[in-house]
Protein backbone atom coordinates (compact mmCIF):
# COMPACT_ATOMS: atom_id res chain seq x y z
CA UNK A 1 0.00 0.00 0.00
CA UNK A 2 1.30 3.41 -0.74
CA UNK A 3 2.12 5.84 2.35
CA UNK A 4 0.58 9.12 2.67
CA UNK A 5 2.03 12.13 0.69
CA UNK A 6 4.52 12.48 -2.30
CA UNK A 7 4.96 9.05 -3.89
CA UNK A 8 8.01 7.30 -3.00
CA UNK A 9 11.54 8.20 -5.12
CA UNK A 10 12.02 4.36 -5.95
CA UNK A 11 8.27 3.69 -6.83
CA UNK A 12 8.55 6.99 -8.94
CA UNK A 13 11.90 5.90 -10.89
CA UNK A 14 10.67 2.24 -10.70
CA UNK A 15 6.85 2.71 -12.14
CA UNK A 16 5.94 6.25 -12.63
CA UNK A 17 9.17 7.77 -14.87
CA UNK A 18 8.58 4.26 -17.51
CA UNK A 19 5.56 5.81 -19.10
CA UNK A 20 6.30 9.39 -20.28
CA UNK A 21 4.77 8.72 -23.54
CA UNK A 22 6.40 10.18 -27.03
CA UNK A 23 10.22 11.29 -26.40
CA UNK A 24 11.24 14.68 -27.61
CA UNK A 25 14.37 16.40 -28.34
CA UNK A 26 13.20 19.68 -26.80
CA UNK A 27 12.43 18.69 -23.87
CA UNK A 28 15.79 19.38 -21.98
CA UNK A 29 15.11 18.31 -18.27
CA UNK A 30 12.17 16.16 -18.15
CA UNK A 31 11.21 14.07 -14.71
CA UNK A 32 13.33 13.07 -12.30
CA UNK A 33 13.14 13.41 -8.52
CA UNK A 34 15.46 16.41 -7.80
CA UNK A 35 13.17 17.91 -11.11
CA UNK A 36 11.09 21.01 -9.09
CA UNK A 37 9.87 21.80 -12.73
CA UNK A 38 10.70 20.72 -16.43
CA UNK A 39 12.77 22.95 -18.71
CA UNK A 40 11.40 22.97 -22.53
CA UNK A 41 13.38 24.68 -25.57
CA UNK A 42 10.92 27.05 -27.54
CA UNK A 43 13.41 28.49 -29.98
CA UNK A 44 17.33 28.75 -30.33
CA UNK A 45 18.12 30.23 -26.98
CA UNK A 46 14.93 30.34 -25.14
CA UNK A 47 13.11 27.72 -22.63
CA UNK A 48 10.04 27.49 -20.74
CA UNK A 49 9.66 25.84 -17.68
CA UNK A 50 6.88 24.62 -16.19
CA UNK A 51 5.50 23.39 -13.24
CA UNK A 52 2.16 21.61 -11.43
CA UNK A 53 1.65 21.08 -7.55
CA UNK A 54 -1.28 20.47 -5.68
CA UNK A 55 -2.20 21.97 -2.88
CA UNK A 56 -3.33 19.27 0.07
CA UNK A 57 -1.98 20.01 3.74
CA UNK A 58 -3.68 23.45 3.49
CA UNK A 59 -7.04 24.82 4.35
CA UNK A 60 -6.64 28.40 4.96
CA UNK A 61 -4.82 30.56 2.62
CA UNK A 62 -5.08 27.83 -0.05
CA UNK A 63 -4.80 29.98 -2.95
CA UNK A 64 -1.55 31.96 -1.90
CA UNK A 65 -0.13 29.10 -1.29
CA UNK A 66 -1.05 27.28 -4.83
CA UNK A 67 0.78 30.71 -6.72
CA UNK A 68 4.10 30.52 -4.10
CA UNK A 69 4.51 26.87 -3.82
CA UNK A 70 4.21 26.47 -7.67
CA UNK A 71 6.32 29.83 -8.50
CA UNK A 72 8.92 28.44 -5.56
CA UNK A 73 9.40 25.70 -8.02
CA UNK A 74 9.87 28.00 -10.99
CA UNK A 75 12.60 30.15 -9.59
CA UNK A 76 14.32 27.73 -8.41
CA UNK A 77 15.09 26.46 -11.80
CA UNK A 78 16.25 29.87 -12.67
CA UNK A 79 13.29 31.08 -14.46
CA UNK A 80 11.12 33.56 -14.40
CA UNK A 81 7.01 32.82 -13.67
CA UNK A 82 4.72 34.53 -15.52
CA UNK A 83 1.75 32.41 -16.08
CA UNK A 84 -0.62 29.56 -13.91
CA UNK A 85 -3.96 27.99 -14.53
CA UNK A 86 -5.69 26.56 -11.39
CA UNK A 87 -8.04 23.21 -10.91
CA UNK A 88 -9.96 24.41 -7.96
CA UNK A 89 -12.14 20.60 -6.76
CA UNK A 90 -14.30 22.11 -3.57
CA UNK A 91 -16.34 19.46 -1.78
CA UNK A 92 -20.33 19.57 -0.92
CA UNK A 93 -21.89 22.20 0.20
CA UNK A 94 -19.07 24.44 -0.30
CA UNK A 95 -20.76 28.38 -1.27
CA UNK A 96 -19.64 31.03 -3.82
CA UNK A 97 -17.93 32.44 -0.74
CA UNK A 98 -15.45 29.79 -0.58
CA UNK A 99 -15.16 29.60 -4.20
CA UNK A 100 -14.56 33.42 -4.09
CA UNK A 101 -12.07 33.65 -1.38
CA UNK A 102 -10.28 31.18 -3.08
CA UNK A 103 -10.18 33.15 -6.04
CA UNK A 104 -9.12 36.17 -4.11
CA UNK A 105 -6.16 34.79 -2.80
CA UNK A 106 -4.91 33.24 -5.99
CA UNK A 107 -5.71 36.75 -7.23
CA UNK A 108 -3.77 38.69 -4.78
CA UNK A 109 -0.44 36.61 -4.20
CA UNK A 110 -0.42 36.27 -8.18
CA UNK A 111 0.00 40.62 -8.11
CA UNK A 112 2.93 40.40 -6.10
CA UNK A 113 4.62 38.25 -8.17
CA UNK A 114 3.40 39.69 -11.65
CA UNK A 115 2.14 36.46 -12.43
CA UNK A 116 -0.89 36.31 -14.96
CA UNK A 117 -3.86 33.54 -13.99
CA UNK A 118 -4.43 32.31 -17.90
CA UNK A 119 -7.14 29.49 -16.93
CA UNK A 120 -7.96 26.35 -15.47
CA UNK A 121 -11.16 24.36 -14.45
CA UNK A 122 -13.01 24.06 -10.82
CA UNK A 123 -16.12 22.08 -10.13
CA UNK A 124 -17.74 20.52 -6.72
CA UNK A 125 -17.23 17.23 -6.31
CA UNK A 126 -17.85 14.77 -3.40
CA UNK A 127 -13.84 13.41 -4.60
CA UNK A 128 -12.63 16.14 -1.63
CA UNK A 129 -13.99 16.54 1.86
CA UNK A 130 -11.58 20.08 2.07
CA UNK A 131 -11.01 22.44 -0.58
CA UNK A 132 -8.20 21.13 -3.08
CA UNK A 133 -6.55 23.49 -5.93
CA UNK A 134 -4.35 22.02 -8.54
CA UNK A 135 -1.75 24.38 -10.11
CA UNK A 136 0.41 24.98 -13.28
CA UNK A 137 2.60 27.22 -13.16
CA UNK A 138 4.49 28.89 -16.45
CA UNK A 139 8.28 30.52 -16.46
CA UNK A 140 10.49 31.63 -19.18
CA UNK A 141 14.35 31.38 -19.39
CA UNK A 142 17.10 32.06 -21.30
CA UNK A 143 20.41 30.08 -21.92
CA UNK A 144 22.28 32.08 -19.83
CA UNK A 145 20.45 31.20 -16.65
CA UNK A 146 19.97 26.93 -17.19
CA UNK A 147 21.14 25.28 -14.28
CA UNK A 148 22.04 21.52 -14.26
CA UNK A 149 22.26 19.19 -11.03
CA UNK A 150 24.70 17.41 -13.32
CA UNK A 151 27.61 19.84 -12.94
CA UNK A 152 27.45 19.85 -9.17
CA UNK A 153 30.95 18.46 -8.22
CA UNK A 154 32.20 17.22 -4.85
CA UNK A 155 33.22 20.10 -2.38
CA UNK A 156 30.11 22.37 -3.57
CA UNK A 157 29.06 24.15 -0.72
CA UNK A 158 25.00 23.90 0.37
CA UNK A 159 23.55 27.11 1.14
CA UNK A 160 19.86 27.18 3.09
CA UNK A 161 18.06 30.16 3.34
CA UNK A 162 15.42 31.51 5.90
CA UNK A 163 14.42 28.39 8.42
CA UNK A 164 13.71 24.56 8.21
CA UNK A 165 9.42 24.26 8.53
CA UNK A 166 8.23 27.15 7.71
CA UNK A 167 5.56 25.99 5.49
CA UNK A 168 4.60 22.93 7.65
CA UNK A 169 4.67 25.15 10.70
CA UNK A 170 2.41 27.98 9.09
CA UNK A 171 0.20 25.04 8.62
CA UNK A 172 -0.34 24.13 11.42
CA UNK A 173 -0.57 27.19 13.09
CA UNK A 174 -3.52 28.15 10.73
CA UNK A 175 -5.25 24.75 10.06
CA UNK A 176 -4.36 22.81 13.51
CA UNK A 177 -4.80 25.18 15.78
CA UNK A 178 -6.30 22.64 18.08
CA UNK A 179 -2.63 20.77 18.34
CA UNK A 180 -1.07 23.20 19.67
CA UNK A 181 -3.18 25.94 21.54
CA UNK A 182 -2.44 24.22 25.03
CA UNK A 183 1.10 23.75 23.72
CA UNK A 184 2.65 26.79 22.95
CA UNK A 185 2.03 30.59 24.09
CA UNK A 186 -0.41 32.72 22.05
CA UNK A 187 2.62 35.22 20.65
CA UNK A 188 4.50 32.44 19.28
CA UNK A 189 1.51 30.74 17.75
CA UNK A 190 0.61 34.56 15.98
CA UNK A 191 4.28 34.57 14.68
CA UNK A 192 3.99 31.09 13.17
CA UNK A 193 0.96 31.63 11.79
CA UNK A 194 2.76 34.97 10.21
CA UNK A 195 5.38 32.18 8.16
CA UNK A 196 2.90 32.38 5.79
CA UNK A 197 4.55 35.88 4.22
CA UNK A 198 8.02 34.16 3.98
CA UNK A 199 6.93 30.76 1.94
CA UNK A 200 7.87 32.73 -1.32
CA UNK A 201 11.58 32.36 -2.27
CA UNK A 202 11.41 34.60 -4.74
CA UNK A 203 13.48 37.23 -3.97
CA UNK A 204 16.70 35.17 -3.10
CA UNK A 205 16.07 32.79 -6.17
CA UNK A 206 16.10 36.06 -8.64
CA UNK A 207 19.16 36.62 -6.97
CA UNK A 208 21.03 33.31 -7.00
CA UNK A 209 20.59 33.00 -10.87
CA UNK A 210 22.52 35.65 -11.39
CA UNK A 211 25.45 34.41 -9.26
CA UNK A 212 28.04 32.57 -11.73
CA UNK A 213 29.11 29.85 -9.24
CA UNK A 214 25.65 28.73 -8.21
CA UNK A 215 25.42 25.38 -9.32
CA UNK A 216 21.77 24.34 -8.48
CA UNK A 217 18.67 25.32 -6.71
CA UNK A 218 15.76 22.94 -4.57
CA UNK A 219 12.78 23.66 -2.73
CA UNK A 220 12.51 21.73 0.19
CA UNK A 221 8.46 20.89 0.12
CA UNK A 222 7.05 17.62 1.58
CA UNK A 223 10.39 15.76 3.29
CA UNK A 224 11.56 19.25 4.46
CA UNK A 225 15.66 20.48 4.21
CA UNK A 226 16.66 16.27 4.41
CA UNK A 227 13.81 14.63 1.81
CA UNK A 228 14.99 17.65 -0.97
CA UNK A 229 18.98 16.83 -0.03
CA UNK A 230 18.29 12.97 -0.44
CA UNK A 231 16.11 14.11 -3.96
CA UNK A 232 18.78 16.01 -5.30
CA UNK A 233 21.89 14.07 -4.09
CA UNK A 234 19.86 10.49 -5.55
CA UNK A 235 19.35 12.64 -8.79
CA UNK A 236 23.28 13.31 -9.29
CA UNK A 237 24.75 9.79 -7.50
CA UNK A 238 26.46 11.75 -4.62
CA UNK A 239 26.02 12.33 -0.60
CA UNK A 240 26.03 14.93 1.54
CA UNK A 241 27.24 15.85 5.12
CA UNK A 242 25.10 18.95 6.96
CA UNK A 243 25.80 20.19 10.66
CA UNK A 244 23.00 20.84 12.60
CA UNK A 245 24.05 23.42 14.54
CA UNK A 246 24.18 25.50 11.59
CA UNK A 247 21.19 24.80 10.22
CA UNK A 248 18.87 27.52 10.92
CA UNK A 249 15.21 27.29 12.90
CA UNK A 250 13.03 30.13 14.05
CA UNK A 251 11.99 30.09 17.68
CA UNK A 252 8.82 29.43 16.43
CA UNK A 253 9.30 26.26 14.61
CA UNK A 254 11.64 25.08 17.03
CA UNK A 255 9.18 25.57 19.52
CA UNK A 256 6.07 23.97 17.73
CA UNK A 257 8.09 20.96 16.66
CA UNK A 258 9.53 20.52 20.15
CA UNK A 259 6.04 20.52 21.34
CA UNK A 260 4.59 18.08 18.63
CA UNK A 261 7.96 16.02 18.51
CA UNK A 262 8.20 16.72 15.29
CA UNK A 263 11.49 16.70 13.21
CA UNK A 264 11.91 20.18 11.90
CA UNK A 265 14.53 18.88 9.53
CA UNK A 266 11.28 16.87 8.10
CA UNK A 267 8.99 19.17 7.95
CA UNK A 268 7.15 20.46 5.04
CA UNK A 269 10.12 23.45 3.86
CA UNK A 270 8.54 25.72 1.55
CA UNK A 271 9.72 29.04 2.10
CA UNK A 272 13.53 28.03 2.83
CA UNK A 273 15.65 27.47 -0.68
CA UNK A 274 18.71 24.82 -0.93
CA UNK A 275 21.42 26.51 -3.13
CA UNK A 276 24.65 24.78 -4.20
CA UNK A 277 27.13 26.75 -4.86
CA UNK A 278 31.16 26.93 -5.65
CA UNK A 279 32.98 27.63 -2.47
CA UNK A 280 34.69 30.58 -3.70
CA UNK A 281 31.42 32.98 -4.42
CA UNK A 282 29.41 31.33 -1.44
CA UNK A 283 30.23 34.69 0.28
CA UNK A 284 29.08 36.64 -2.60
CA UNK A 285 25.78 35.16 -2.31
CA UNK A 286 24.83 34.89 0.82
CA UNK A 287 25.89 38.88 1.27
CA UNK A 288 23.81 39.52 -1.83
CA UNK A 289 21.01 37.70 -0.20
CA UNK A 290 21.12 39.34 3.23
CA UNK A 291 20.75 43.05 1.08
CA UNK A 292 17.18 41.81 0.44
CA UNK A 293 16.49 41.40 4.83
CA UNK A 294 16.80 37.41 4.22
CA UNK A 295 19.48 35.23 6.12
CA UNK A 296 21.30 32.11 4.40
CA UNK A 297 23.92 30.31 5.84
CA UNK A 298 26.08 27.65 4.99
CA UNK A 299 25.16 24.02 6.13
CA UNK A 300 27.33 21.54 4.48
CA UNK A 301 28.76 20.06 1.21
CA UNK A 302 28.04 18.07 -1.53
CA UNK A 303 30.82 14.55 -0.73
CA UNK A 304 31.04 11.60 -2.81
CA UNK A 305 28.67 9.19 -1.56
CA UNK A 306 26.48 8.78 1.78
CA UNK A 307 23.90 10.97 3.83
CA UNK A 308 25.28 12.05 6.81
CA UNK A 309 24.68 15.00 9.53
CA UNK A 310 26.81 16.06 12.86
CA UNK A 311 24.64 16.47 15.51
CA UNK A 312 24.90 19.27 17.63
CA UNK A 313 26.64 16.49 20.47
CA UNK A 314 29.35 16.09 17.78
CA UNK A 315 27.67 12.74 16.88
CA UNK A 316 27.76 12.29 12.82
CA UNK A 317 24.64 10.09 11.97
CA UNK A 318 24.52 8.67 8.33
CA UNK A 319 21.04 8.71 7.14
CA UNK A 320 19.18 5.89 5.31
CA UNK A 321 17.18 6.72 1.72
CA UNK A 322 14.41 7.19 3.49
CA UNK A 323 12.02 10.65 2.90
CA UNK A 324 8.83 11.07 4.79
CA UNK A 325 6.81 14.22 5.55
CA UNK A 326 6.32 14.74 9.45
CA UNK A 327 2.64 16.84 9.09
CA UNK A 328 1.56 13.88 7.70
CA UNK A 329 2.13 11.78 11.02
CA UNK A 330 0.77 14.42 12.89
CA UNK A 331 -2.32 15.61 11.35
Amino acid sequence: MLPIGKVPNNILKDVVFKYLGVKSENVIDGPHVAGDSAIIKVGNRNYIALKTDPITGAVKNIGRHAIIINSNDIISRGAIPKYFMATILLPPKSSIDDLKEICMDLHNASLELNISIIGGHSEVTDVVSSPVIIGQMIGEIDEDNLLDARNIDVGDQIILTKSVGIEGCSIIAHDHYNLIENLIEEDMIKKAKNLIDQISVYEEGLIARKIGGVKFMHDPTEGGLIGGLIELCEFINKGFIIYEDKIPIYPEVEMICKALEIDPLRLLGSGALIIICERDSSKELIDKIKTKNVNADIIGEIIGSKFKIVKKNGNTLELSNETYEELWRKV
